[in-house]
């Protein structure tokens, strides 16, 4: 039963690689040689590394252990029994945030302008999750554009000449064997059908929820209001002058908190380390931001959205942080560029604490990197990612207080 390892995975890669290239094997000694003279660039690498990274996670699982297993019970129309539902939950704990993280990366056909030596790294290293793991059930429904190009992928020929078998888990049937089970597409439609109709219809309040409700607000109108006036200190030394729009609307606000702050430019920042390479790390800690949302909120009062602000180089544990806001394991997901603009009006890219200026009605709550509140000052993009902003942290501090009210600090 044929799948991808450790060992063979360079191979594999090297000759799928040589034939998209239109080059014998003999002209490398290893894959990195090929890397390396076909001019990969540092960001191409690191998402390669990544690739690898996902394979060795896959590895120390007992998918390969059991995949001749899984292929007979797949080839037979068995969905969702005990040995296959252990294995995958353990498969998919483990690469969850690998699957997400492409799954919200994928804008395009590729993870490039066009189909290259990225794409048959990753290609190469999830062979297995697709071929025994991603049955057309999770494929379509939990990851349609990471399974869209998988699809895209298996055409090239390069691709298609170097794997004996390109189809995703349980497309191709031995012997025309009948699958007796429902069919996952059309349940899918009509659960969602369902779901829209019931959309606006509210239970009403049993007796105990009417009496949890009268005693809040007896509570509420005990509480003694405290009037908050927010001091503003006067900003020493010239006014920076704004140079573009962003700049334009995000400066005056800062001005009339008595907040200072001085800009540098440089060119579009895509990535933290682009912002460590253009920005001089003596003038601040370099800031990252995720916006995340939960698939299913608590409850009406829980918008399910997140912004975390953490240093450029916090690792972010993201099932941790699943668990630790009460959300199913794979529930919290990265956000589409859409929403972000509609909630914090930027572009991915583009997105800091300065955003919260654009959420009046702070539905997006916010989680703050402990290190970022110890940094003596800390850089933000300007809601835009040509430019970064330094502020103090007392002001950061303040500005976080007045714009993400409620925000949570926490040690990653």
């Amino acid at each position: 039963m044929f799948a991808v390892t450790e060992s063979n995975y360079e191979s594999l890669a090297l000759k799928a690689s040589c034939r998209f290239l239109g080059k014998e094997e003999s002209a490398y000694a290893d894959y990195a040689t090929l890397l390396a003279e076909n001019n990969v660039s540092e960001t191409e690498k690191a998402a390669i590394d990544n690739a690898v990274a996902y394979l060795k996670k896959e590895c120390a699982t007992p998918l390969l252990q059991h995949k001749s297993h899984i292929q007979m019970l797949l080839t037979m129309g068995v969905r969702d029994c005990p040995e296959q539902v252990e294995v995958y939950n353990k498969v998919m704990e483990a690469v969850r945030s690998f699957v997400d993280a492409w799954e919200n990366t994928l804008s395009g056909d590729y993870f490039s302008a066009e189909f290259g030596l990225v794409d048959i790294a990753i290609y190469t290293c999830t062979f297995n999750l697709f071929r025994f793991v991603m049955v057309p059930r999770l494929a379509i429904f939990l990851d349609p554009h990471f399974t869209a190009w998988r699809v895209r992928c298996a055409k090239q020929t390069c691709i298609a000449s170097t794997f004996p078998d390109n189809t995703i888990a349980a497309t191709v049937r031995e012997g025309d064997q009948i699958d007796v089970r429902a069919d996952p597409i059309r349940v899918a439609k009509l659960g969602e059908g369902a779901m829209q109709k019931n959309l606006n219809y509210k239970k009403e309040a049993s007796q105990r929820q009417l009496e949890k409700m009268k005693k809040a607000a007896a509570a509420e109108k005990k509480e003694e209001k405290v009037e908050v006036v927010e001091v503003v200190k006067k900003v020493e030394g010239p006014i920076e002058e704004p140079k573009t729009e962003e700049e334009k609307k995000l400066f005056p606000i800062l001005d009339a908190m008595g907040i200072e702050h001085h800009t540098v430019y440089h060119e579009a920042a895509k990535t933290v380390e682009d912002v460590i390479a253009f920005v001089p790390k003596e003038l601040g800690l370099p800031t990252k931001n995720l916006f995340l949302k939960a698939k299913k909120p608590h409850d009406a009062n829980d918008t399910g959205l997140y912004m975390v602000c953490a240093a450029f180089d916090t690792k972010v544990d993201m099932k941790q942080l699943t668990s630790d806001l009460k959300y199913k394991s794979g529930s919290l997901r990265f956000a589409d560029e859409e929403l972000l603009k509609s909630m914090l009006g930027v572009a991915q890219g583009h997105l800091s604490l300065f955003a919260k200026i654009n959420d009046a009605a702070n539905k997006v709550k916010v989680i703050i990197d402990k290190r970022l509140m110890d940094a003596e000052k800390v850089l933000l993009h300007p809601l835009v990612n040509t430019a970064s902003t330094q502020i103090s942290c007392a002001d950061f501090k303040r500005f976080a207080d007045k714009y993400a009210a409620g925000y949570e600090v926490r040690e990653f």
